[in-house]
C-alpha cells in the first residue's frame, strides 16, 4: 500500500516511531506494525521503535515523509542503535520495558524475514472480521504453543486455504509464513501470519488417514468391527450424527420403504472442531452398553477436508474397531473415504444409502418366507400323496393275497369231498397233504401280514412325523405374521399413533416446520391435511447452540 499525506517521525527520545497527517486512510497498516497504539492526546499513532526499522518502513509506505531518520544507516543499524547498550557487568541493570525493547530488537534482527512454520492450529478466533487469533501447536508436542495473528490487511491470506476446502479451525495442519514480534507490554512472542500454503495441509489430512490405518493394522485392530455379525433382522438401530443437520431425514425417509417398525434411537453429536472426537467417542461407548442395540449408525453430510478430519484421527477409528456393535458409516460424499469408514462393519457412500440397505433387508426377508412357505406347501402335497399311494397298494397287495389263498383252500376242499369210501386212505393222505399246505399257508400269510403291520406302522409314523413338521412350519408362519402385523405402521396407527408428512417426507422434530405449512396426518381410518398455525418448542429438547 502507498502512503501520501502521511508523515513518520523518529522520537528517539520516546523511543517510538510517530504517524500524522493522513493515518485514517492507513490505520489498518498501521495497526499491523508492531506496538501500534493510538495517542489520544496528540490524535496519532505511534509505534515502538523496536523492530521498525527504516527499510520495513519505506515498503511499507514508500511515499510518505520520514522525518528524524537518517537515510545513510541501514535497518540494522537504526535497531542496534536503539537498543541499550549492555555490559556484562553485574552492577548494570535494566528496566522491564529496556528488557522487552531489547529483546523484541533481537528478535527482529535475526528474524527480519518471513519465517516458515509448521503445526496444528487451535483455539480460532475471530475479532469483528478485522483479525483472527489463534495458537498453533508443535505436532510432536501439543503443550507447546505460539501465539499466531492475522490483520485485517492480510486476512486475504486464507483465501487459498478455502479455495481448496479447507476452513481456518482448530485441528488443522498448517504450514504458514509470518514475522516474529514482542508485545511491548508482556513480552509475550508471537507470529504475524502473511499467508498459507494449502498443498501442505492437503497432504497431511491425505497422510493422516493412512498413518492411522497403518497404525489400528500393526495393533490388529484394523479389521474387528468388521468380524462381528449383523443380527438377520436388524430392528433397533442407533443414530449419530449432527442436530443441525439434515441428512437424518433423508435417511429415515429412505428407511421408511421398507414399512417396517424399526426402532431409532437418535444421539445428537458434533461431527466437526476439536470436540468431535470425544462425542464420536461417547456415543459409540453409550450404545455398547444397551444390549437391545443391533447396530450402531455414524454418518454425517458433506464437507470440506478439514471438517471431515476427525473421522481420520487416531481414537476415534479405534473406537470403532472395539464397538461390540456392528457399525455402518456414510461420511461426507461418495467420493469421500476416511478412517473410520475404512474399519466399520460397512461403509456407504451417503447416509441414505444405508436406509436402502436396511430396508431392502426386511423386504428380501419378507419374500424368502414366502417362498419358503411356497415350497413347504408343494413338498408336504407331493409327500402325502406318495403316502396315500403306497398305503392303497399294500392294501391291494394283501386282498389279493388273501383272496388267492382262500380259492387255493376251497378248490381243495371240494377234490377231497368228491372221493368215494374206497379212497378212504387216499383222503386222509390228501388231508394230511392239505392240512400242512394250510399251516405252511397261515405261516406264510402271517409273515406277510406282520410285515405289512411293520409298514403301515412307519406309514402312520410318517404321517405324525410329517404332521409336527406342517404344525411347526404353520406356526413360524404364524409366528412372523403375527411379528410384521405387530409393528406394521397400520397397527401403530391404530393404537392412536400418527404419521406427520411435510413435502413428501416423514417427519421425527420440528425443526423443519414454520407457521403456515401444510402438512399431511396419517390416522387409522382417515388422512388430514392441516396448516401449521401455532409452534411450540417443548422444554428438555436438544438445544440448537
Amino acid at each position: 500500500m502507498s502512503a501520501r499525506n502521511l508523515i513518520i517521525t523518529l522520537e528517539e527520545k520516546n523511543a517510538r516511531i510517530a504517524f500524522s497527517g493522513d493515518t485514517y486512510s492507513y490505520r489498518e497498516e498501521i495497526k499491523s506494525c508492531h506496538g501500534a497504539k493510538w495517542q489520544f492526546d496528540t490524535k496519532t499513532w505511534a509505534i515502538s521503535s523496536s523492530g521498525n526499522s527504516v527499510s520495513s518502513l519505506k515498503k511499507r509506505f514508500p511515499l510518505a515523509t520520514y522525518v528524524g531518520f537518517n537515510d545513510d544507516e541501514s535497518a540494522e543499524d537504526v535497531v542496534e542503535s536503539l537498543v541499550p547498550n549492555i555490559s556484562n557487568e553485574p552492577s548494570d541493570s535494566l528496566s522491564v520495558s529496556s528488557l522487552i525493547f531489547s529483546i523484541d530488537a533481537v528478535l527482529r534482527k535475526y528474524f527480519s524475514i518471513e519465517q516458515k512454520v509448521f503445526g496444528i492450529i487451535k483455539n480460532v478466533k475471530s475479532y469483528r472480521g478485522t483479525r483472527i487469533y489463534f495458537d498453533l501447536h508443535d505436532p510432536e508436542k501439543s503443550d507447546v504453543a505460539i501465539r499466531c495473528v492475522i490483520w485485517e490487511n492480510q486476512l486475504n491470506s486464507i483465501l487459498a486455504l478455502e479455495e481448496q476446502g479447507f476452513k481456518l479451525e482448530d485441528d488443522l495442519p498448517v504450514l504458514l509464513s509470518a514475522t516474529i514480534a514482542v508485545n511491548s507490554k508482556n513480552a509475550n512472542c508471537s507470529l504475524q501470519v502473511k499467508r498459507f500454503y494449502p498443498e501442505y495441509t492437503k497432504g497431511k489430512i491425505a497422510a493422516e488417514r493412512d498413518k492411522t490405518n497403518n497404525r489400528l493394522k500393526s495393533e490388529g485392530l484394523f479389521n474387528l468391527n468388521k468380524q462381528l455379525t449383523v443380527t438377520s433382522i436388524p430392528k433397533n438401530l442407533a443414530v449419530l450424527t449432527s442436530k443441525t443437520g439434515t441428512v437424518i431425514n433423508d435417511f429415515l425417509s429412505s428407511l421408511s420403504t421398507a414399512n417396517f417398525g424399526f426402532n431409532v434411537s437418535w444421539y445428537p453429536i458434533r461431527v466437526q472442531g476439536s470436540d468431535a472426537r470425544s462425542d464420536v467417542i461417547k456415543a459409540i461407548q453409550f450404545f455398547n452398553e444397551d444390549p437391545e442395540i443391533d447396530i450402531i449408525l455414524l454418518f454425517r453430510g458433506g464437507g470440506s477436508s478439514s471438517d471431515l478430519s476427525v473421522f481420520n484421527a487416531y481414537e476415534v477409528a479405534k473406537a470403532i474397531c472395539l464397538s461390540k456393535k456392528p457399525i455402518f458409516s456414510a461420511v461426507g460424499h461418495e467420493e469421500d473415504q476416511s478412517s473410520a469408514q475404512d474399519v466399520s462393519n460397512k461403509s456407504f457412500g451417503v447416509p441414505k444409502d444405508i436406509g436402502h440397505y436396511l430396508s431392502r433387508i426386511i423386504v428380501d426377508y419378507r419374500d424368502a418366507v414366502l417362498s419358503l412357505a411356497d415350497k413347504i406347501l408343494i413338498i408336504s402335497t407331493n409327500y402325502i400323496s406318495e403316502i396315500e399311494s403306497k398305503t392303497v397298494n399294500i392294501v391291494s397287495l394283501l386282498r389279493n393275497i388273501s383272496r388267492y389263498s382262500v380259492e387255493k383252500i376251497s378248490n381243495k376242499l371240494k377234490s377231497v369231498s368228491m372221493l368215494s369210501n374206497l379212497g378212504q386212505l387216499v383222503v386222509k393222505n390228501k388231508e394230511q397233504d392239505a392240512d400242512n399246505y394250510l399251516k405252511r399257508l397261515f405261516t406264510s400269510s402271517e409273515y406277510l401280514l406282520n410285515n405289512s403291520n411293520e409298514k403301515l406302522i412307519n406309514v402312520v409314523s410318517n404321517f405324525k412325523i410329517t404332521e409336527i413338521i406342517l404344525k411347526n412350519t404353520e406356526q413360524g408362519i404364524e409366528r412372523f405374521q403375527h411379528f410384521f402385523k405387530a409393528i406394521s405402521p397400520e397397527v401403530q396407527l391404530s393404537r392412536g399413533f400418527a404419521i406427520i408428512r411435510h413435502k413428501g417426507k416423514i417427519l421425527t422434530s420440528g425443526e423443519d416446520i414454520n407457521s403456515g405449512d401444510r402438512i399431511q396426518v396419517s390416522l387409522k381410518n382417515i388422512e388430514l391435511e392441516t396448516i401449521v398455525e401455532n409452534i411450540k418448542q417443548k422444554e428438555g429438547e436438544y438445544d440448537e447452540s
